[in-house]
C-alpha cells in the first residue's frame, strides 16, 4: 500500500532534512517522495538530490496551493500525506493513518499534533480532547491541521485539488470540501510536530502583516461552502 508524500517548499531548506528524515522513517520510499520547489533562493534541489527524491520546481512563485497541486499531479499513489518543509513527522504517523482509513473506509484523516516551537521546545498535544471532524465542526473552525493528513486520491476527482485562488486558508478551503461530501476521521495521538518561528515570524501564516488576508479568504470559503450546501 503506497503514499505519496507531497512536501511544498519555500525557503526553509536549513529544515529540510528534518522533514525528509522523518518521512523516510515511516518507512515511506525515496521515490515516493515529492518535493516541490516554489522558486525557493536556498537551493533545496541539493538536498533533494542527496536524498534522491522527486525534485519539481513551479514555473514561478505562486504559494503553497499551486505548489501541493504540482505534486498531486505528478504522483500517483493511492493515498496522499501532506508535510510542510520545516515540520517533522512523528514515529508511526503514517501506520496510524493508513490503519484508520482502511478500518473505517474514510476518505481522509488527520489529528493532533505538538508545536516545535523555535526547534528548541516541543509542547503538549495541541487539542486535550478528542475532535470530531464533522462539517457543523468544520464551517465554524479549522480543526485539521494540514501536517497531519493522509487522504485517498480517488476523491480529489470529485471535490477538485487546491484552490490557487488563496494565498493563505487553502488548506481549510480544501478540508471544508471533504467534509461536505465525505467521512473525516481524527486521531487523538499526536501525528507530527509543527514547527512554530515566535522569532523571525517570517512564514505565510505566522507573518502578522497577513492577518487581514487570512481572514479575508477564510470568510470567503465559509460562504461559498455554505453556498454549495444549500
Amino acid at each position: 500500500m503506497n503514499v505519496d508524500v507531497i512536501i511544498p517548499i519555500f525557503n526553509q531548506s536549513k529544515y529540510l532534512e528534518f522533514a525528509l528524515d522523518s518521512s523516510l522513517r515511516q518507512g515511506i520510499l525515496r521515490k515516493n517522495i515529492y518535493l516541490i520547489d516554489d522558486c525557493s533562493s536556498d537551493l533545496p534541489d541539493k538536498i533533494a538530490t542527496k536524498y534522491k527524491i522527486n525534485y519539481l520546481k513551479t514555473e514561478k512563485n505562486s504559494g503553497p496551493a499551486a505548489a501541493r497541486n504540482l505534486g498531486i499531479k505528478s504522483s500517483s499513489s493511492e493515498f496522499i500525506a501532506f508535510l510542510d518543509a520545516d515540520d517533522a513527522m512523528l514515529p508511526g504517523r503514517i501506520l496510524s493513518s493508513l490503519s484508520s482509513v482502511l478500518e473505517t473506509g474514510a476518505a481522509m484523516v488527520c489529528g493532533n499534533y505538538r508545536f516545535w516551537v523555535n526547534r528548541a521546545a516541543i509542547t503538549a498535544p495541541f487539542y486535550k480532547r478528542e475532535v470530531e471532524i464533522s462539517y457543523q465542526n468544520m464551517i465554524n473552525n479549522n480543526y485539521v491541521a494540514s501536517g497531519s493528513v493522509l487522504l485517498r486520491r480517488d476523491i480529489l476527482s470529485d471535490i477538485g485539488l487546491f484552490n490557487e485562488e488563496y494565498l493563505l486558508a487553502e488548506d481549510y478551503d480544501l478540508w471544508l470540501r471533504v467534509a461536505e461530501k465525505h467521512k473525516i476521521n481524527y486521531i487523538h495521538e499526536p501525528l507530527y510536530l509543527y514547527h512554530r518561528d515566535t522569532i523571525n515570524k517570517n512564514s505565510l501564516t505566522s507573518n502578522p502583516n497577513n492577518l487581514q488576508l487570512l481572514l479575508d479568504n477564510v470568510k470567503k470559503i465559509k460562504e461559498e461552502s455554505l453556498n454549495r450546501r444549500k
